[in-house]
């Protein structure tokens, strides 16, 4: 299959991820769009939140792992600065994500946390335009979009809601 081919769906799942990621402050998204309809505030739940943050920083290291370990033999010499800043962008996601973990499972609250969930949100954004400009494998793919599942389970627990 080639890239022209799976052009629709590789669009539908940066579209995907563009919202999963999107970074999100306590009134909407950080541009001052309002956040997305189907994120509805949920009240905080320590536990829950960091059970998610946990899975979250799994699947991104896990991510980043697939994407490190694929062969770039097939990648175009256009596409091997996007794959480095993809790798760069995914290192920090893996950092972040582990911290927000880390302080979550410490007892770290919304507002403690809230900036680590918005550099995470940031890093997201960097992402994806990297990916984007590279051929990805559907284990790739698939990891990404397991990532952005984590992230929509995590946004209501940030969005509007309080402490």
């Amino acid at each position: 299959m080639t890239t022209h081919e799976l052009a629709p769906t590789l669009l539908a799942l940066a579209a995907g991820l563009a919202l999963a990621c999107a970074n999100v402050s306590e009134t909407g998204l950080a541009s001052g769009a309002p956040a997305p309809a189907d994120i509805k505030p949920a009240k905080w739940n320590q536990e829950r939140v960091t059970t998610i943050a946990a899975d979250l920083a799994d699947a991104v290291a896990d991510l980043r792992d697939v994407v490190r370990d694929d062969p770039a033999s097939n990648i175009g010499s256009g596409q091997s600065n996007a794959r480095h800043r993809l790798l760069y962008s995914l290192r920090l996601l893996k950092n972040e994500s582990a911290y927000l973990a880390k302080e979550l499972k410490a007892g770290s609250g919304r507002s403690e946390t809230l900036p680590t969930y918005e550099r995470l949100g940031t890093l997201s954004r960097d992402a994806r335009e990297e990916a984007r400009k590279i051929f990805l494998h559907e284990a790739i793919m698939g990891r990404i979009t397991r990532a952005g599942d984590l992230w929509r389970q995590l946004s209501p627990y940030y969005v509007g809601a309080e402490g």
